[in-house]
């Protein structure tokens, strides 16, 4: 099935064009002949829908013509819908005339592309709970709360024989609430990030120690090259996997030593870069033999990330390298053999208590994307100022500027007072449709 949308004053004119009807029902689906009016042609047969607005998705009046999905039947329909006079929405222009329109916030909006983009179950839920309004609900109550300050202040500036000032009391609760929710979010950033994005587990060592091997355990596939040659990966290598509702993505490094050509080096040079967006560092060990000389390089990498695991690989064979090594002290260690596939098992459940469960104590409207993110650092910024301005006991007027500005904040990040540039680029993520 295919659909074509028509939104704004001309929706319902266009659609009673082509259906030859002299008027539709709203929220009614009519079954009619789709025909081109300049020739009276038949291009196909479906249901054409009608919301007249503001009850509808964009607040305006829309029309849907749902017909078969064949990419010349659309064509067709859309070159009509264009002659009598609509204009081809950009990506995004639902969505943003919904929030124009007052039908959405711009969490809410931006739920939207979260949600289409998900990639995980968690992913999911946590763009439909921003859907919902969870987030924004948070931020208007706090902006009320502050607003209620301010406007407490101002009165007393301008009508001081008739409103006392501003109980200290009232505007540091409402400065600590603000401040409590901002820090909230800003120290679950990373979780947010493992919703919206996934996880980046970066699989590092020798090379023979197993990696591709552990990659392609993990896949339960044959997705990397395994080999007794030293140096097979010269590159490296995504693949992903889902456990607990989120989205891990394991990455196949080259193996670290001394490059023996140009290509490996390569390969070994663009760890450094991968690094930077690891969430967790996986080293594989071969223990039926000595830590490798470049141990202490590994471990450097690895000291760089909160989520570390040393995997005692070849299990089944005589240790030489134990858990209990100093190497390994600050490591999560665990034993496997990814021959056998001994451990493995472990490991996922080691991934999913490390990175799952802790999401479960979580408030969902704490986890925040990138953009939202920059704003509540903002935010922060103020309130602190706010709070120091406050404790050092500064004029109610110098108050003021610092609570505009911290509501100035908070307006950017519901939506209510934002650049229009920065709209466009919010609403360019979307896919044509949306």
């Amino acid at each position: 099935m295919g659909i074509i949308r028509i939104s704004g004053d001309t929706a319902h004119a266009i659609g009673c064009n082509i259906t030859g009807l002299e008027k539709l029902t709203p929220r009614f689906a009519h079954f009619a002949t789709f025909r081109n009016p300049a020739d009276s042609l038949q291009i196909d047969e479906g249901l054409a829908l009608y919301f007249k607005g503001p009850n509808s998705f964009t607040g305006e009046d829309v029309v849907e013509l749902q017909c078969h999905g064949s990419m010349v039947i659309l064509e067709r329909l859309l070159g009509i819908c264009l002659n009598l006079g609509a204009e081809l929405a950009p990506a995004g222009e639902f969505s943003k005339r919904a929030f124009l329109n007052g039908k959405l916030s711009l969490t809410e909006a931006e739920s939207i592309i979260d949600l289409i983009d998900s990639k995980s179950e968690k992913g999911r839920q946590v763009s439909l709970h921003h859907y919902q309004g969870a987030l924004h609900q948070k931020i208007a109550a706090l902006k009320a709360g502050l607003f209620h300050c301010l406007e407490h202040i101002e009165a007393s500036i301008n009508f001081p024989d008739e409103v006392d000032r501003i109980p200290r009391e009232q505007l540091n609760t409402a400065i600590s609430n603000a401040l409590e929710f901002a820090k909230s979010v800003l120290a679950n950033k990373d979780y947010g990030a493992y919703v919206f994005s996934g996880v980046n587990c970066l699989i590092l060592g020798a090379p023979n120690a197993g990696k591709s091997s552990l990659l392609n355990a993990l896949l339960g596939e044959s997705r990397a090259i395994v080999s007794d040659t030293a140096g097979t990966t010269r590159d490296y290598i995504n693949s992903t996997l889902t456990l607990g509702g989120l989205q891990f993505q394991f990455t196949d490094t080259a193996g670290m030593r001394q490059a023996t050509d140009a290509i490996e080096e390569a390969g070994i040079s663009k760890i450094n870069e991968l690094i930077k967006n690891a969430h967790a560092v996986i080293w594989m060990i071969d223990s039926s033999i000595a830590l490798p000389d470049n141990s202490a390089e590994i471990c450097r990498i690895a000291h760089e990330k909160a989520h570390r695991y040393a995997l005692l690989n070849k299990s089944d064979l005589v240790p030489v390298v134990r858990a209990d090594d100093p190497a390994l002290s600050t490591f999560t260690t665990i034993p496997i053999s990814a021959t056998t596939g001994t451990g493995i098992d472990t490991l996922k459940a080691q991934l999913v208590q490390d990175f799952v469960n802790s999401l479960e104590q979580l408030d969902e409207a704490t986890l925040c994307n990138v953009r939202q993110i920059h704003c509540i650092e903002a935010i922060k910024a103020e309130l602190d100022e706010l709070q120091t301005t406050t404790a050092e006991g500064h004029a109610d007027d110098l108050l003021a500027i610092n609570l505009k500005a911290a509501i100035r904040q908070l307006d950017e990040l519901s939506g209510d007072e934002i650049n229009e540039d920065v709209l466009d680029g919010i609403f360019s993520r979307f896919c044509v449709g949306k």
